[in-house]
């Protein structure tokens, strides 16, 4: 709910609101094609099937004409998930999402349509709405047991790895690129496909080749979109920013993506907030190509004054005295972010989070600093009667003291958090931005390593293997960051939730003192039950969430799950025995299931872990020890029988997870007034807002994107 925020907005900023939300669902398609490759055809048959008739309100009635009212909600049901996960994945969990009707039934129902190419659509990837083997349950590599499409052609992990390294070499960013595997000349042959308006075919002479021009129809309806934001606004960093966006979203250059980002830092509180491009790398496999997003936001004044607050004290909060780990592996002086409560106008993408902390740069937000924002009208619920696994005398603290506490952990998981930390490197001329030789490391008191002047925290802990080795002699480090590394591609696979987990440790070690606590209104005779919700909503996150680990693949399908869930390992492993603070109450017979913490035990010595933890995985990020840091993460996300008990109950016993309806803007172009659209809460509102959101030209441009690389041997001779 937005509408009556948007109403207090002055005409331009309805239009630069109202265009950058055009733009910003112009670009939609493109996430669609990178989360799954059912999701082009799946997304095009829903758009053809309910555009199809004039008056959506009266199909559920038309369905149970043919079949039956659960037919007709579970048809709706799959339709919406699909929507709203962008695909036939499950964007929390990347597990695949399945008709509970039957084939049969689904195609009765597709039949009540009388646009012909429904059909045609349908036929073409029917086997695959319907495909329940193994290799098709969940987003991973082929090779790995699972689908994706950022990784076409049966092309291998060890040849991704091989074409990123010429890449990085040429300086080319892989951040908004696929990879398709090709025949030439009867020889293979290796494409990245880079997203921009402009089409061109770049020959590196060694079997490697760049197409631009991928998604350059949806690039084209956003730049087009964009460019017209720019009437509406007199704010400098603003327009900067547009044109940059402009430039990177016609050229496929991630670098004047990164300079429309400091034009963005430097828009500071702005009453429309927004942003778009490639920004997460949850989607990937490997962590390390983005997924596409765009997001238009109103400011909440009143409770963006309490971050604002909590921003102006956050440098005596990161003081070398207060923080448990060496001041080296900080940055100072601290740059105070914009932090801002919003309310989400729209989110184009796969999922709308809690919270945003952007960009993910490092360098800029090293240099330039980033910017936070939680968004207000997207929070849990915590509702008694809707709470699981718990003892019922702690549902009413948790009911109370729940909502205060997730804001207090956002906003230090996203400023302390996300904003903490630094990565010892190289810099391109040479020096060092840590005092080489002089900076020890905390636990074996030697020479810290460092990254080099490619390298990141993803480039370095991307599947997390690399160690540190010091020179005997010296006792300096030899391994760090080379120029073209990033975090990424460092610790690939568990970079993202590795840094959600150190987010969330800051959350919970920041998120405890009285300072911080006043600041949102949390009275000092309230502070333990705050501190023990959140604790409960955290390990709780950790256990519950097991229902997205994958048994198959024995991989995890959510960063912030995972890394509550290492949390939790780490204090079952470190918890007094004595005086446990978790305990799990497990009967798979009964399907009884309770986890149990003790406030007492949490307040005598949970920080203590907390900090240990916490500065156990600063320390590994900022001097690049992904070896020590791997070893300690994938030892902690291991599932054990006793949790794979508990996880069955879990997923017998919680609801599917809510999906979020994004309202409407529409423009009479008579007035050039803009109002808002709004849609029930529901599968049918949910899937009008959809089929009103797009004209059919969308699926005409996604259908020929679809096909668009079938002959991509004859466009590497142009």
């Amino acid at each position: 709910k937005f509408s009556s925020s948007f109403e207090q907005l002055t005409d331009d900023e309805k239009l630069y609101a109202y265009y950058f939300y055009k733009a910003s669902w112009a670009g939609f398609p493109i996430v669609v094609f990178q989360m799954c490759p059912d999701a082009p055809l799946l997304f095009s048959l829903f758009q053809r099937y309910f555009q199809s008739f004039p008056e959506l309100n009266s199909l559920p009635a038309e369905i149970e004409k043919i079949s039956t009212k659960e037919d007709s909600e579970k048809f709706l049901e799959y339709a919406a998930k699909v929507y709203d996960n962008a695909g036939n994945y499950n964007s929390f969990g990347f597990d695949k999402i399945y008709s509970e009707v039957s084939q049969e039934v689904f195609e009765k129902i597709l039949g009540l349509s009388k646009n012909p190419q429904v059909m045609e659509i349908y036929k073409r990837i029917s086997t695959q709405i319907f495909d329940k083997s193994e290799k098709t349950k969940t987003i991973n590599l082929y090779e790995k047991g699972g689908v994706t499409a950022y990784y076409l052609g049966g092309i291998t992990e060890e040849e991704i790895l091989k074409v990123d390294k010429f890449l990085a070499s040429q300086n080319i960013s892989v951040l908004n690129t696929r990879l398709i595997k090709f025949s030439k000349n009867g020889e293979p042959a290796y494409g990245y496909l880079v997203g921009s308006v402009e089409n061109k075919v770049v020959d590196h002479q060694n079997g490697i080749y760049g197409f631009y021009g991928e998604f350059d129809n949806f690039l084209a309806g956003l730049n087009d979109n964009l460019a017209k934001c720019k009437q509406f606004t007199k704010r400098e960093f603003q327009l900067k920013m547009i044109d940059k966006y402009l430039e990177s979203f016609k050229t496929g250059d991630i670098l004047a993506h990164e300079e429309s980002q400091i034009e963005w830092v430097k828009d500071v509180k702005p009453v429309v907030e927004t942003n778009i491009g490639w920004i997460e790398t949850y989607v990937d496999p490997l962590g390390v190509r983005a997924y596409y997003e765009g997001f238009v936001a109103l400011v909440d004044k009143e409770n963006t004054k309490k971050f604002t607050a909590l921003v102006n004290s956050a440098g005596n909060f990161l003081d070398p005295k207060n923080i448990p780990w060496n001041e080296d592996l900080e940055n100072y002086p601290f740059k105070e972010p914009d932090y801002t409560q919003i309310d989400m106008l729209c989110f184009a993408s796969d999922g709308c989070p809690m919270g945003i902390n952007i960009p993910n740069y490092d360098h800029i937000r090293e240099l330039h600093g980033f910017k936070n924002v939680t968004i207000g009208n997207n929070q849990p619920s915590f509702k008694a009667e809707k709470m699981k696994f718990m003892l019922d005398e702690h549902k009413p603290v948790l009911e109370k003291y729940g909502p205060v506490g997730t804001l207090v952990h956002t906003g230090c998981h996203e400023l302390l958090g996300h904003g903490s930390g630094k990565l010892l490197r190289k810099n391109p001329d040479g020096t060092y931005n840590f005092k080489k030789g002089v900076t020890l490391d905390p636990f074996s008191k030697e020479a810290v390593s460092f990254y080099d002047t490619t390298e990141t925290f993803e480039s370095k802990f991307t599947d997390i293997c690399r160690g540190v080795t010091l020179d005997p002699f010296s006792k300096e480090a030899v391994s760090f960051y080379d120029s073209t590394e990033t975090f990424e591609s460092k610790f690939t696979d568990i970079c993202r939730s590795y840094e959600e987990c150190r987010a969330d440790l800051s959350g919970l070690f920041f998120g405890k003192l009285p300072q911080v606590m006043s600041i949102f209104g949390v009275k000092e005779d309230d502070i333990d039950n705050v501190i023990f919700a959140k604790w409960n909503v955290h390990v709780r996150k950790g256990l519950l969430g097991s229902k997205f680990f994958n048994p198959t693949t024995n991989k995890w399908g959510q960063a912030h799950v995972q890394g509550a869930y290492v949390f939790t390992q780490y204090i079952l492993r470190n918890q007094k025995k004595e005086n446990p603070i978790l305990k799990i109450e497990l009967d798979s017979e009964k399907e009884h299931l309770l986890i149990i913490l003790d406030k007492k035990a949490i307040i005598e010595y949970g920080h203590t872990l907390v900090s240990d933890m916490l500065v156990k995985l600063n320390v590994w990020k900022a001097t690049a020890n992904d070896k020590d840091g791997r070893d300690f993460y994938n030892s902690h996300s291991q599932v054990d029988d006793f949790i794979m008990k508990l996880r069955e109950i879990v997923i017998a016993k919680t609801p599917a997870r809510a999906l979020t309806v994004n309202h409407n803007l529409k423009l009479d172009e008579k007035t050039n007034k803009v109002e808002v659209v709004e849609y029930e809460e529901t599968c049918l509102g949910l899937i009008k807002s959809y089929a009103e959101r797009f004209s059919g030209e969308v699926v005409d441009h996604i259908l020929l994107q679809q096909d668009k690389w079938n002959n991509i041997e004859d466009l590497s001779k142009k």
